[in-house]
């Protein structure tokens, strides 16, 4: 060992990227585990770092490497970042047609991908992305997937990964593998795994990988971009959100005063954006969005298993229900029973006294 401590971690570092150098997988048989890592507007989406996390967990079990599958155009700059979250190598394969994000030049480009270098397992984040990309590419690869999964362990003697994912608002939880077909494929819920740590000084290699990719297969063609007025409902910390108990548009728009103090969003369950009150970007459920935040305020909402399905992993839940045995009371961290119409407007008053006392 070197006397300076800093030389000896450098020398580890240098070692483990001398063993990481060619590390493409070419030889016919399938190992290795992949990350998708999905990007946005330039940047690395948040769930990235959550597969990562499990990845490197993984991989550090099977003996195999960590590597993330980089599409896009101009984002090669992205790679120090996977580095640090634990990629050992990061498969950058860039392309015009890949500048921004398409369903079929997407699923092409990491179908080659796949079929090259056969990695063994194969992750994505639980967005709307990673869930349109991970079945139609299994369906051209012929092979298993598996959505929402929730937890996962390894079978390291199989060398099978041990997919747990729940149905019926979390109530029922289920285990699939993926015993012969490869890669394992899996959507893993955002929110439901620990993000990977950040250390800057890790090292890793850069593969470039050419694609062919013909003009006809992005049959869609991207006229015009509107930036975005808000962040994302999935990373958005706090959320606002309403039921049928909410009774109308104008309850809605309470729901919208109360989350602009919090700094939040609003959301609907799938009978209020039914009824009109709500449009359907706002949905949260198992048939809309699957939200995490830090702090989930239910109003008018019963808690039916397939809203509790989009939202059962929010850190802290708030509820105001008149019914006492509405189920969202088995999920919320703490609740008032009563009418919301005398309830919120309480609670609206009370945060704006606060705030302009704080000025």
């Amino acid at each position: 060992m070197a006397e300076n401590p800093w030389d000896y971690y450098l020398s580890e570092q240098e070692a483990a990227l001398a063993n990481v150098a060619g590390t493409l997988n070419t030889t016919g048989g399938y190992r290795n585990i992949w990350v998708f890592a999905e990007t946005t507007d330039g940047f690395l989406h948040d769930g990235v770092r959550e597969i990562l996390g499990k990845a490197r967990e993984l991989g550090d079990m099977l003996g195999t490497r960590v590597q993330a599958a980089l599409l896009g155009h101009n984002v090669r700059q992205l790679a120090e970042d996977l580095f640090s979250y634990g990629c050992d190598t990061v498969l950058v394969a860039e392309h015009p047609l890949l500048a921004n994000y398409l369903a079929e030049p997407y699923t092409n480009a990491l179908c080659q991908l796949v079929e090259r270098y056969k990695p063994e397992i194969l992750f994505f984040s639980g967005t709307h992305q990673g869930e349109e990309l991970a079945p139609r590419l299994a369906i051209q690869l012929g092979c298993g997937v598996v959505a929402d999964v929730v937890s996962l362990d390894l079978d390291d003697a199989e060398r099978l990964a041990r997919f747990t994912r729940s149905t019926f608002g979390d109530r029922v939880l289920s285990t699939s593998i993926i015993p012969q077909l490869r890669p394992q494929i899996a959507c893993l819920r955002i929110g439901a795994f620990r993000a990977a740590g950040f250390d800057r000084q890790r090292r890793g290699e850069i593969a470039e990988v050419p694609l062919e990719l013909a003009n006809d297969c992005a049959p869609v063609k991207i006229l015009k971009e509107e930036p975005l007025t808000a962040i994302p409902l999935e990373e958005t910390k706090v959320i606002v959100a309403g039921g049928k108990g909410m009774g109308g548009a104008p309850g809605f728009a309470k729901l919208e005063e109360l989350a602009k103090l919090l700094k939040g969003q609003v959301a609907a369950t799938r009978s209020a954006v039914a009824a009109g009150w709500a449009t359907g970007d706002r949905q949260v459920g198992m048939q809309g969005r699957k939200v995490s935040p830090e702090l989930y305020v239910a109003v008018g909402i019963a808690g039916s298993l397939e809203h509790q399905g989009g939202m059962n992993t929010a850190r802290t839940v708030v509820a105001i229900n008149r019914d006492p045995d509405a189920a969202i009371w088995q999920i919320a961290s703490y609740g008032v029973v009563g009418d919301w119409q005398e309830i919120l407007p309480a609670w609206i008053a009370r945060l704006s006294g606060l705030l302009i006392s704080k000025r």
